[in-house]
């Protein structure tokens, strides 16, 4: 079946454009699939085009900006992700732009799943700096920074004061001999920090 769409100059298109969408919707799957994980060594991450950042046959980047950004450099996106904002959009190189971001609390190696639609095309990815709700993991610096919180909380400090001797630096270096009489051990001292971090 043809469909023929007669255009004025008085003829809007929106309604036209709205109604072609609908169209050709795809539903999207909600399965989720794990992709794989990303490294992060700089506490940020890109989304972007390869052949804009990456030389090699395939590169069809243009070789002249206007602005003079005749390559993206590495402090394009860190002037994003060191922003208040901690995320952007930055001129990647010549009219291309790019996504940078942050990755939560710092480094780490983080989750990233897709949902497809029902051609088997990819509908969007997410990536998880914090806690996986897929899995329920936590990624380390995520609960490192938990740990950090709950043991400023003056309840916690106060038992792990009793519990833990610490050096003049500040780092645990034994339990206390009162809580050594108490009965308690090293396995209760571990567990402690680890319900402490849990629950933060």
């Amino acid at each position: 079946m043809t469909t023929n769409i007669l255009f004025s100059p008085r003829l809007s298109l929106s309604p036209i454009l709205c109604s072609l969408r609908h169209m050709t919707d795809t539903a999207v799957s909600q399965e989720v699939e794990l992709v794989g994980h990303v490294s992060v060594d700089s506490g940020q991450v890109m989304i972007i085009d390869p052949c804009y950042v990456l030389d090699g046959e395939y590169d069809e980047a243009p070789e002249n900006d206007p602005k003079d950004h005749k390559q993206c450099t590495y402090g394009h996106p860190c002037a994003v992700t060191l922003s208040d904002r901690r995320h952007g959009e930055f001129m990647a190189k010549g009219f291309a732009t790019a996504i940078a971001s942050s990755s939560g609390y710092g480094d780490g190696n983080y989750p990233v799943y897709a949902v497809k639609n029902e051609d088997g095309r990819v509908d969007h990815l997410t990536i998880y700096f914090d806690e996986d709700p897929n899995t329920g993991e936590r990624s380390y610096t995520s609960e490192f920074m938990a740990g950090v919180r709950a043991q400023s909380d003056p309840a916690v400090r106060k038992i792990m004061d009793y519990m833990v001797d610490y050096d003049d630096d500040g780092q645990p270096e034994g339990m206390t001999q009162e809580a050594f009489d108490a009965g308690f051990t090293a396995e209760d001292v571990i567990r402690l920090q680890e319900i402490f971090t849990k629950g933060a």
